[in-house]
């Protein structure tokens, strides 16, 4: 646990991100063991998020991230550019997470892609939801960049080859 003066947040609605001077420094070691990066795509609309998403992947994570502000944008960009991941927020104006996890699985090339739902609601009827609607995996805020990590490796360790 962080006392108040060593905790900051990233954004001040119910998206927020905690962190502290090491988590954004330890998140500059890079740990690549591949050769090819991971093509991560971050889904969120709060712009604090993806930035913090950003500098874990780009960081220690050794990925090339692509972003979106809305589920409309990302729908643009993902039949063109295939990700290896997706990082899904939940609560976005356009259309909310499940819509855009479904209308991802239904693309042609992109069942298999694996999602990580990322949101602030950590609810057991919602997480149903997300695994109903294809959601790989479901991760609430704030998240440990340790464990983000670990959770997208088992992801593409998984779909590797699909």
């Amino acid at each position: 646990n962080l006392s108040r003066s060593d905790r900051k947040i990233i954004s001040g609605g119910p998206d927020s991100f905690y962190y502290n001077s090491f988590t954004i420094s330890s998140l500059f070691c890079i740990e690549d063991n591949s050769t090819m990066p991971r093509h991560i795509l971050i889904i969120d609309d709060m712009a604090d998020a993806r930035l913090l998403l950003r500098l874990i992947l780009t960081g220690k994570g050794g990925c090339a991230v692509l972003e979106a502000a809305s589920g409309a944008e990302a729908l643009g960009q993902i039949g063109s550019q295939r990700p290896d991941a997706v990082i899904l927020d939940y609560m976005m104006p356009d259309m909310d997470g499940l819509e855009v996890c479904r209308r991802i699985r239904a693309m042609p090339g992109l069942e298999a892609v694996p999602i990580l739902m990322l949101t602030a609601r950590p609810d057991p009827p919602l997480r149903e939801k997300a695994l109903a609607a294809g959601v790989s995996s479901f991760m609430t805020k704030p998240v440990n960049p340790a464990e983000l990590l670990a959770e997208l490796d088992r992801l593409t360790e998984m779909t590797a080859g699909v």
